[in-house]
């Protein structure tokens, strides 16, 4: 299985990191190739662009 670290920022658009769990997820629902999303962040929790909070 691969593994994909997407780096989530201070004033990230939700809609930026939709689409890469999206297309990950595409790639393990039509047995693709499995790939693991490992989503990180320099704090434990990280305030988006429209006061949106995602915990990394």
């Amino acid at each position: 299985m691969k593994r994909v670290m997407l780096f989530l920022c201070q004033g990230l658009e939700e809609l930026e990191a939709a689409a890469f769990t999206d297309v990950f997820g595409w790639t393990t629902t039509y047995w693709l190739e499995p790939v693991e999303l490992v989503t990180v962040g320099l704090r434990p929790k990280v305030r988006c662009a429209w006061n949106f909070t995602i915990e990394p």
